[in-house]
Formats: C-alpha cells, sequence, structure tokens
C-alpha cells in the first residue's frame, strides 16, 4: 500500500511526457523495505472527447530502505538490492474524460 503522484506535460494532441512518483509504506506487502518508484517516460496515443487510448513507455529507479529482500516469512533471501535499482513500466492506457466540472482524476492499482 502506498500513495503517488503524475505530473505531465501535453506535447501535442498525441504525444504526452510523465513523471510519476510512488512512495510504499513500510509495511507494504509489494515488498521488504521498498520505499519509492521515480519514473519518467512518453505517452502515445489518441484523445477523444470522453475518452483517450494511450501507449505507455518509462524508464526510473527503484530505492529501497533495505539491501536484501527476503520471503514472505522473512526466511528465505531471495534478492540483494542495490540502493538505486532500474525499473521500466510499459503498457496500455484508457482515459475517461469527466464533465468539466469534475476534473479530479484518482487511478487503482494492484501489483
Amino acid at each position: 500500500m502506498g500513495i503517488g503522484g503524475r505530473i505531465g506535460y501535453t506535447v501535442n494532441e498525441r504525444v504526452a511526457l510523465e513523471m510519476v512518483v510512488n512512495s510504499f509504506f513500510p509495511d507494504s506487502r509489494i515488498a521488504d523495505g521498498w520505499e519509492s518508484q521515480w519514473l519518467w517516460g512518453a505517452k502515445v496515443g489518441r484523445r477523444f472527447t470522453r475518452v483517450g487510448f494511450f501507449t505507455k513507455a518509462r524508464i526510473g529507479l527503484l530505492s529501497f530502505t533495505k539491501d536484501l529482500l527476503t520471503s514472505a516469512d522473512g526466511a528465505v533471501p531471495v534478492a540483494r538490492l542495490d540502493p538505486g535499482n532500474f525499473t521500466a513500466d510499459v503498457g496500455g492506457i484508457l482515459e475517461i474524460h469527466p464533465p468539466e466540472r469534475n476534473r479530479l482524476l484518482c487511478a487503482l492499482r494492484r501489483w
């Protein structure tokens, strides 16, 4: 479980540049000691009146508070982690654009 934010710059009607920052709580079930994720990249696609269809490609870093990832029960070491690890995020996006008076956007994900 965690919290994050996204900042974007629309280059033209089909291309946008984005930066995403996610911070995970220390007791997250994703990975023991996973602290933050920083991603930079682009999304390319088409926006219509109420929806948009995009592909995205982002690269970035993961920052861990611990240098050893262990199994869920903590008994078995799984991987040794550097303070900054490379990560990538590639996928598709469906945007739904609400009416002008409702401009709050929320995204939920399950890892």
